[in-house]
This record gives C-alpha cells, structure tokens and sequence, in this order.
C-alpha cells in the first residue's frame, strides 16, 4: 500500500509491503510529477523492473529509505543511494536491561494493548499506559486491563511514588510524566491537540528511564507520539511501531515510521515476541541452537543438523553480532520469518559467489561436448535449480544464442527463495561486476560482443528482453518440491554441499527422475557427493563435475 503527504514543499512517500500494479503506478507517476520526494519503503522486499529504472533515472531529487536489508543491498549494487532505517543495522546499541514499558495509542489501540498484556511476563518492570479518551468519558481503562494480568494496574494519581510490578494509566483530560521516580499530572495546554499526550509521557521517559526504555506505539488517529521519538533515540532507549496494515485507525504509526526515528515495526505477536525475549536473557545456547538448526530445516528445507555445532555457534553469534541484535530470540525470530537474514546466515556457512559464465571451464566444456548433443533434439529443455539471483540462466541462455539453439530452446530457473527470483526476473546488474562478466564469457569460449545481449545503462546492465522471454522463474524447494520432468540439462552447483547424505540421495533421486534418458546433470566443483546407480562421469576433468543419465530405473 501506498501512502502519501506534502510538507514544506517535499512529498514523503511510504510504502508498506511490495506494490501491486495499482500502487506501482501511483508511484511512478508521483515520482515523474513531483520535483522533491522522500520514500520510505517498509516490509518492502521486492520492488519491480519499473521502479528501479525510475528511481535510477530520478535519483538526484529522490531521497530513498527502507528497512529491509535485501533491498538495501539490492538497490546499492545497481548504484541507487538508499539509507538503511533499520534497529539490527544500529550495532551501537546498549544492550541494559528492561525497566519500563510505555504504550500509546488511541482508536483501535485498547485490544492491542490487552493482547500485549496478557502475553507480558510478569518481572520487576513497570509500565505507562496512555490512550487518548474524551475528557468526559469515565477513565475505566485500568479496571479494564485487571482482567488480563498479574500486575496491579492502577489510574495514575499526581506525585505518587513509581513501584515495579505496576502498571500505570493516564488520567482522561490530564498530561502524565515522569521524573525523579515520580509520576506528576497536570492540565497544561493540550498537545498535538491530545490530553493526556504520548509525546509528552515519552519524553520524559526517554530522560528518565534512558537506554532501560522500550515504547510501542499502537493504533490510531493524527500523530501524537511520532515527535518523541526522535528523543527516545536519543537517549538509547528502543522503539517499537505496530505494522499499520493491523490497524483500522493507522495514522498513529504511518506518521511515526514517516520520521525514521524508529527501532522496529512489528506486529503484535512480534510485540510480544520482543518483550519476552528481553525480560528472557539467561538460556541455553545449546538447546536454543539445536532448536534454530530444527526449525530452519521444517522452514527452508536446508538440514544443518549433521553440521559441527560449534561451527554453527560461532556463525550464529557472529552474524547476531554484525546484526546488532541483542537477544537470541529476536535473532530465532528473525531468521524463521526474514528469508534475506536466513540469507545471511547461509552465507555464514557457505561462500557464495554469484556471476556469469561462473566456473569458464564448465561453460567452454558445455559448448564444445554438450551443445552439439542438444541440437540433435527438436526442443531443449534446461532446468537451473537454485539459480539464486539468475545470472546462470542468464548464462545459458546467452551461449544458447551464441549457438543458434535458443528460439527452441526453454530455460526453467528455480530457488527456494521468491524474493531473490524476482531481482533475478527484473534482470537488472551492478555494472561494477560487468567487466569480470564479459571476461568470463570469452574465457568460456564466446565469440561475440558481450554487449549485445545487454542494455547499458549509466549505473547497471539489463538483460534485453529477448533473453529474458526465454527464462522461466518460479519457487521450487528442492527438499520438499517434486520432480520437473523431461530436461535434457540440469544444473544443480554448489547447492547439494548444505544437505546431509540422505538429503543429498532424496535430491539426485528428484534430479534422476526429472532428466530424459542420455540427459546431463552438472554438479559445482565443491561438492563432493557420492552418484550411485544411473550417472556416469560424462568427462575426464574432476574440475567439471558433468554426468550424464544412463538408464531408467523400472
């Protein structure tokens, strides 16, 4: 969804979650039309062909934020300046322990806060409640909240003492801060056109309470609560905005995520999941290790379970520790429901490289043995299984080309990994890897211009559409997914290292079946699996692991 405002002459712009068609050309067209823009994209992960041309083509009056680090990633290697608004990004963070809990929040905030509480543990924290009421209206908030926790919740009164184990809850028609371990109300002039105020309550938490501090803002109308935070970061003190896609009444977060100044933006069982972990720290690194290794293999099919635990340890610490992220079960949370941080953590334990005509040798042996074998067959079929981010179909495609073959000729490429296939789909490359691209291409053999199967671009290259047309992206788990039948080429490199023998057979076993009869499966030079029964080496070179199907079983 897409949402806008003008102030001081600039257009702020924000996007939550991946545009369809109807925001895409909202967007496009707000870009071309307005002369200075700031966009935020939030839970944005992939963004189309389109909007990447845009935004390289508008770069100098765009100024572009996201918290999502794959995008980041993505746009920065293609040359579009974006700023990474995210907390994990934030490694100067003091990582205290919890003393206080605010909330605010105003219509469709009450059920949210309820679902915060009776999830919240029960620890020496104490907790400030503001919701905007009319001033006429019975404050009946804190007997409401009694029914669903352990702490006493209470109506806050002028001058009392602050106690742990309490939750406090703003008076209606009266300002609340805190200072000096005092709670003080008055009836001051109004705020954001609010009393009780969030920012005021926030502000004097931040001061009080400092990098001890966590605030949630919730659901509701105008912006009250989006100018403290500025000062809550200030003071190290950490910021949790609800998503605004689980609120009716979203202005209350849009305009807090509008001012950057935030830690997170969660949903509520991720609210939750956070507090917990923070009011959680002693665990067993072991036991939480196991369970991670376990539940990355349920999500994503990979099995590190045979792997060296302590291996494994030290790569979750050190990834944790480049992340910023403070607990383990944030990082658990984050891993299991963030495919780019699980990512990361893959690349911890592998080194993945990604370009074209990667391994020339590879290439020029395809061309010299294996083309002249597929041109014998009327139609070619090649499926690329874990293509990652397309530059191996890509390849394919290209020699295929070269050699007359591909106008009969289909290239299916799969990944787990959806958001990773759509930047493969949008076929657009850093131009800084592109010298190394063509190299690769005449060491493999190529005899043409590298150029022609490229749109130069100031700052990247893109596929040109002819190859991309012969390129078929889509999901597919290589673990848990069926056989694709009938290729003739199947490229499986560098993927089969990650599984265990028996995930390993379960794979050859789908990759055997998928395959004609005489077909050629091309394996990378690191892995080092055992082919039984139905491949024979197709080459001489151990560099090139190249075989070829001999027979069907049944």
């Amino acid at each position: 969804m897409i949402h806008w405002a003008q102030s001081n002459g600039i257009t702020k712009i924000l996007i939550d979650n991946d545009c369809n068609k109807e925001d895409t050309d909202k967007l496009l067209e707000l870009i071309e039309e307005q002369n200075r823009l700031e966009i935020s994209f939030i839970s944005v992960s992939i963004l189309s062909s389109k909007i990447i041309k845009a935004l390289s083509y508008y770069h100098k009056k765009l100024e572009l934020s996201t918290d999502d680090k794959s995008l980041w990633r993505y746009l920065r290697k293609i040359s579009i300046d974006i700023s990474l608004e995210n907390a994990y990004n934030k490694t100067n963070q003091i990582n205290t322990p919890l003393k206080a809990i605010a909330i605010g929040g105003s219509a469709g905030a009450l059920e949210n806060i309820i679902k915060i509480l009776k999830e919240l543990p029960y620890a020496d924290i104490t907790v400030f409640i503001v919701e905007h009421i009319l001033p006429d209206e019975k404050n009946r908030l804190a007997d409401i909240l009694q029914q669903f926790t352990s702490y006493k919740v209470k109506e806050a009164d002028h001058g009392e003492l602050i106690k742990s184990n309490h939750i406090y809850v703003a008076s209606a028609n009266l300002h609340m801060v805190v200072e000096g371990g005092y709670i003080y109300q008055s009836k001051t002039q109004r705020v954001n056109f609010c009393r009780p105020s969030i920012d005021m309550l926030f502000k004097s938490l931040a001061l009080e309470y400092k990098s001890s501090l966590l605030v949630i803002l919730t659901c509701g109308y105008m912006d009250d609560g989006a100018s403290s935070l500025k000062e809550i970061k200030k003071n190290g003190a950490v910021s949790i905005i609800q998503n605004p896609n689980e609120c009716e009444a979203n202005e209350i977060p849009l305009n807090a995520i509008m001012t950057k100044n935030y830690n997170h933006v969660f949903g509520i069982e991720q609210i939750n999941e956070y507090i917990k972990s923070k009011l959680n720290t002693i665990i067993d690194l072991d036991e939480r290790i196991n369970k991670l290794i376990y539940n990355i293999y349920k999500v994503y099919g990979y099995d590190f379970r045979d792997y060296d635990k302590r291996s494994v340890t030290r790569r979750v610490e050190l990834l944790r520790g480049e992340l910023g992220i403070d607990t383990f079960s944030e990082f658990e949370e984050l891993i299991l429901n963030d495919v780019d941080t699980f990512e990361l953590f893959f690349k911890k334990l592998s080194i993945n490289v990604s370009e074209f005509f990667r391994d020339t040798e590879v290439f020029k042996q395809i061309r010299e043995k294996i083309v002249s074998i597929l041109g014998t067959y009327p139609h070619i079929r090649i499926w690329c299984a874990g293509c990652s981010q397309g530059q191996e179909p890509y390849s394919i495609a290209i020699l295929l080309d070269e050699m007359g073959l591909l106008k009969r000729s289909i290239i299916y490429a799969t990944d787990f990994n959806n958001m990773v296939l759509q930047q493969a789909q949008n076929g657009i490359f850093s131009k800084d890897s592109y010298k190394l691209d063509k190299e690769n291409y005449i060491k493999s053999g190529g005899k043409k211009d590298f150029d022609n199967w490229f749109d130069i671009n100031d700052n990247y290259v893109e596929v040109n559409s002819y190859i991309k047309d012969k390129v078929h992206f889509f999901q597919h788990n290589l673990v848990t997914d069926g056989e694709i039948n009938e290729f003739h080429l199947v490229f499986c490199r560098n993927v089969l290292i990650y599984f265990n023998e028996n995930l390993q057979n379960k794979v050859l076993k789908l990759i055997y079946t998928s395959l004609i009869r005489d077909g050629f499966l091309i394996l990378g030079k690191s892995e080092t699996v055992n082919l039984k029964d139905g491949f024979i080496k197709f080459n001489e070179n151990e560099n090139n692991k190249i075989f070829q199907k001999i027979r069907d079983d049944g």
